[in-house]
């Protein structure tokens, strides 16, 4: 169980704290409880977020806000906030002033709470507004985990967003993705799962998948764990392949080439590459999947494509001043190390040297 240290409004906007909040998924209870047994000092945050949810939410999302607040201001006789003018008596009148500069300010309370939830809400990268549907995003450096609606549990890596379909659950499953995520899929025959990256899109069978899709990299990968995913280009969706456990694809993203329909062992290296996984045989698991368990991972690698990496991981730029040490290979497991710990690491097996600017790493 990955630590993360949540304020209040992060919980508050947590689809799966919401859940939690309300008793309605048992998983999501189980997750929280343990969670909150495991890390005793994080219990206030939860108690202050599920006070703020419940009030100001009613269990309704942050669009619905500025709704229910004008119906709430429209119950409201226009008559109760008028000051009687000349037949009033002096303590009536009193009174009445009073009574209605208390609703004015409770009036304003509530608003400005709202207000600042919404901002919060929005505004804070854990739900965006798009009007294409709802999105879930990570910034650099962080994770999160949440359960969606169908009972899907996804994890976000650092600076990754998912975009809902509007018609998510409805009508079917899909949703976009820009980053790298972790998926255990409720499995559904009729409505089945679905990811499209910018170039891929990526169909569960009753599955526990992997797909990392930063537009930066070389390649967007798919990677089975468990059950198995149908993956087709979205320039040509009639060719797929069924990718199995154990196996990797990936797909070139700089010169996007048509799909050709292949299997392990007879691969076609000018669309879909396909190989199997290779153990990490330290931890006992998957390189590609690593990063799940807070472990930062590369596997013959050039220093090029791990920069990319530490860039997301540590939330710096990482800029070369010698090109011949971009194309440095270097094969590693990191935990719970500073970006500098690691560098020094890899200064063992190669020649090169750093210094830091700012928020910029400089390699030469």
């Amino acid at each position: 169980m990955e630590r993360s240290i949540y304020t209040i409004e992060d919980l508050a906007a947590n689809e799966s704290f919401q859940q939690y909040c309300t008793g309605r998924n048992l998983r999501d209870v189980d997750y929280w409880k343990a969670y909150f047994e495991k890390y005793p000092e994080q219990r206030p945050t939860a108690e202050a977020a599920k006070k703020l949810y419940l009030a100001l939410s009613g269990n309704h999302r942050a669009e619905q806000y500025e709704k229910h607040l004008h119906l709430f201001l429209s119950k409201i006789p226009a008559h109760d906030l008028r000051v009687a003018h000349r037949s009033a008596h002096p303590k009536i009148l009193q009174r009445k002033l009073w009574y209605a500069a208390a609703a004015c300010i409770v009036l304003m309370g509530i608003f400005m709470l709202l207000l600042l939830f919404r901002n919060q809400y929005f505004q804070k990268g854990i739900f965006a507004a798009d009007p294409a549907g709802i999105s879930f995003s990570s910034k650099a450096g962080e994770k999160k985990t949440f359960t969606l609606k169908d009972g899907t549990i996804i994890t976000l890596n650092g600076a990754t967003t998912i975009t809902l379909d509007p018609e998510f659950n409805v009508k079917n499953r899909k949703l976009s993705l820009k980053g790298e995520a972790y998926f255990t899929v409720k499995h559904d025959e009729k409505m089945p799962f679905q990811v499209e990256t910018s170039l891929l899109s990526i169909k569960d069978l009753g599955t526990i998948f992997n797909v990392r899709a930063f537009p930066e990299d070389p390649f967007t990968e798919t990677t089975v764990i468990e059950g198995s995913v149908e993956v087709s280009a979205l320039t040509q969706p009639e060719k797929q392949v069924i990718l199995k456990p154990s196996y990797k694809l990936k797909f070139r993203n700089a010169v996007p080439q048509a799909a050709a329909s292949v299997s392990p062992g007879r691969i076609d290296t000018t669309s879909f590459i396909v190989t199997e996984l290779k153990i990490n045989t330290g931890a006992k698991t998957f390189m590609e999947t690593e990063w799940v368990q807070n472990r930062l991972a590369f596997n013959d690698e050039s220093f090029a494509v791990i920069a990319l990496k530490l860039e997301r991981w540590y939330n710096v730029k990482i800029e070369f001043e010698n090109e011949r040490v971009k194309a440095y290979k270097f094969v590693g497991t990191f935990e719970n190390q500073s970006l500098q710990e690691v560098l020094d690491i890899l200064q063992i097996s190669r020649h090169f040297n750093y210094r830091k600017e700012g928020m910029r790493m400089i390699i030469y």
